[in-house]
């Protein structure tokens, strides 16, 4: 991704919230700036991802698994 922005001589931006649905272990999440007053959110259906997730990137960011089903965990 910050490779895309690089060949168009664009700069990334630390953007206030992403949620980045189907997050694995974090290997996008982890790389998007943020501010100090950012909310990440990643998602994954694999509970050991997002457990690993919430033991060694959180905080700053916020880890929770969902489901196949069409919804989100309310906060």
């Amino acid at each position: 991704m910050l490779g895309i922005l690089n060949e168009v001589e664009q700069r990334p931006i630390a953007l206030e919230r992403v949620l980045d649905l189907g997050c694995a272990s974090g290997r996008m999440l982890r790389f998007v700036p943020r501010e100090e007053t950012s909310e990440h959110w990643g998602l994954d259906i694999n509970a050991a991802h997002i457990e690993w997730c919430q033991q060694n990137l959180n905080p700053p960011m916020l880890f929770a698994t969902n489901t196949t089903a069409p919804h989100l965990p309310a906060s």
